[in-house]
């Protein structure tokens, strides 16, 4: 089945939104650091737990795979088929007990198919033996990441990806996803409208990262933001004192991010010192509605 560039990704603002998620690292610094962000709204409180901290690639993945789904909607019932055959297939290669992640296994959760080398290129990367195992790597590593929900009354987990299999008939891969995501997926209004034709545009990672947490700006809307809050979007803060040095590269940095979308159609501005006015482009075309007929996964 031939594949079109994806367009859009449905995305839950619980994974957008919490500072450190997704980070800039300098080469060889994350192994030697682990994942643990903690976001609170509301009543909500959420965790994301893992062995090693996501990146600029991860964050790519992430919204590929959900573009996916929001692409593939129209084949809803498959993806939630897919969605628990997967997961009976990763229990019995895990062995993993009856009660393990209950409140996730209760709810419904869609998986995508792709052939690697078409995902590839719809994530912006070229065709490559090196670029295919970065991508799984990065799957990988987006499946070991454990997302705890907790309100009153309540408390839940789920991995952030549900896991990948093969399809050795095909060739295809099959990509889980966790109920967050599949829920976001399904929505009419309660989800982040993030374009891919604007990812692919984004060549580094501190101006994918910033594309991403910025998306709390409606399309056609500005918000102003200070400079030193752009740079924490980026390089989520541990508490320790960051050396001027350090400070002044990464401001350098955040003012190219920003060239970079404004080549993407994002107006930017610096109103006064370390200020900035950031304006989202408003997009005529929107993801594609939920055909009738089809049930929702909640």
């Amino acid at each position: 089945m031939a594949r079109t560039l994806l367009k859009y990704a449905k995305m839950p603002s619980s994974i957008v939104h919490p500072p450190g998620l997704f980070a800039s690292w300098p080469s060889g610094a994350r192994q030697n650091q682990k994942l643990d962000v903690t976001y609170e709204v509301g009543e909500f409180t959420y965790r994301f737990w893992g062995p090693e901290p996501l990146d600029s690639t991860d964050l790519r993945v992430l919204q590929g795979l959900v573009a996916q789904a929001t692409a593939d909607i129209y084949d809803a019932k498959r993806m939630a088929l897919e969605g628990r055959l997967l997961k009976s297939e990763l229990s019995i290669v895990v062995n993993a007990p009856a009660d393990l992640d209950l409140a996730a296994k209760a709810r419904r959760a869609l998986a995508v198919r792709f052939h690697i080398s078409s995902f590839v290129q719809s994530l912006g990367y070229a065709k490559g033996g090196s670029m295919r195992k970065r991508v799984l790597d990065s799957i990988t590593r987006l499946s070991a990441v454990t997302a705890i929900v907790q309100k009153p009354g309540f408390e839940g987990s789920a991995r952030l990806v549900t896991g990948y299999i093969r399809d050795t008939a095909s060739g295809e891969f099959i990509v889980g996803l966790n109920p967050t995501l599949t829920t976001a997926v399904f929505s009419r209004n309660n989800f982040l409208a993030v374009s891919m034709e604007e990812v692919r545009q984004l060549k580094s990672d501190v101006a994918l990262i910033l594309h991403w947490r910025l998306h709390y700006i409606n399309q056609g809307g500005g918000k102003k933001v200070s400079l030193a809050t752009l740079c924490e979007y980026v390089y989520p803060s541990d508490g320790t004192p960051i050396p001027a040095g350090t400070i002044r590269r990464r401001e350098h940095a955040i003012r190219r991010a920003l060239k970079e979308l404004e080549r993407i159609g994002w107006t930017t501005y610096e109103e006064k010192e370390k200020v900035y006015r950031i304006v989202r482009p408003r997009h005529t075309s929107y993801p594609p509605r939920r055909r009738r007929g089809i049930s929702r996964t909640m």
